[in-house]
């Protein structure tokens, strides 16, 4: 029996929020980000944070500007979490990477950072999202974006995380919305009235800023094209408004 169950949450406005106050309750000081890209996502999510120290581990040859201030590792993630040797730092991060991997390396991804920190944070497809050089062309040549696996929220529950699901997240063409889902794990919280008071903290969170941000309103204008279009009237709208921060 699971105690505390994978919770859907409909407005996405909230994923960058309740990551920053589930690091803010776990007393969080040293971040580690995976897979950084542009740095932009995990910039926003640690925004107003006290951190003594930033690391970031992704291959670039010139790091991006909004890195500037953090510690590059220039590595490949899958080689660099190999590497992992005893406790290697307080908190870890990957936003939208782990579903680049395949499976079984993913999991082996989670043993070692699981191990290695203190907090974990994933943000991921719900489960396998299909994304090659069939679903998107412009990805031919670029093969270390494709998608090789998918972790549901079962999965993630199952090793001990907090799980939110975001149903309404990601539209493929003349799809249902796929979904995506962030998994929270803190190592020195794992009693059962921690762990709900944790969760507990991280919803309230979300209702406060349930109605406070434009999210909420692109949100229901969202549901309204796709329940009247379809993936057309999903479409119409994201080439026409830019994405709502999560800020």
């Amino acid at each position: 029996m699971i105690v505390n169950p994978p919770k859907r949450l409909l407005i996405p406005h909230s994923v960058l929020p309740l990551v920053r106050v589930f690091a803010r309750s776990a007393g969080v000081e040293d971040w580690t980000d995976l897979g950084s890209g542009d740095g932009t996502t995990v910039s926003m999510c640690i925004a107003g944070l006290n951190l003594r120290s930033r690391n970031a581990v992704l291959l670039c040859s010139d790091p991006p500007k909004t890195l500037a201030a953090w510690t590059i590792h220039n590595s490949d993630v899958k080689d660099w979490v190999h590497k992992l040797s005893g406790e290697a730092g307080d908190c870890v991060s990957m936003f939208d990477v782990l579903e680049h991997f395949e499976k079984p390396q993913g999991k082996a991804i989670l043993d070692k950072l699981e191990a290695a920190f203190r907090a974990v944070v994933v943000f991921t497809p719900r489960g396998f999202l299909k994304q090659d050089a069939e679903t998107h062309p412009q990805l031919r040549d670029d093969p270390l974006m494709w998608h090789r696996s998918g972790f549901t929220e079962q999965e993630f529950a199952d090793r001990g995380y907090l799980v939110f699901v975001w149903p309404m997240f990601h539209f493929p063409p003349n799809q249902r919305p796929h979904g995506a889902l962030l998994a929270l794990k803190l190592r020195d919280v794992s009693d059962t009235s921690s762990m709900g008071a944790l969760r507990a903290a991280l919803l309230c969170e979300h209702r406060r800023l349930l109605l406070s941000t434009a999210a909420f309103r692109l949100f229901a204008v969202r549901w309204l094209l796709w329940s009247a279009l379809g993936s057309r009237g999903i479409r119409f709208i994201s080439e026409r408004n830019a994405s709502v921060p999560n800020t």
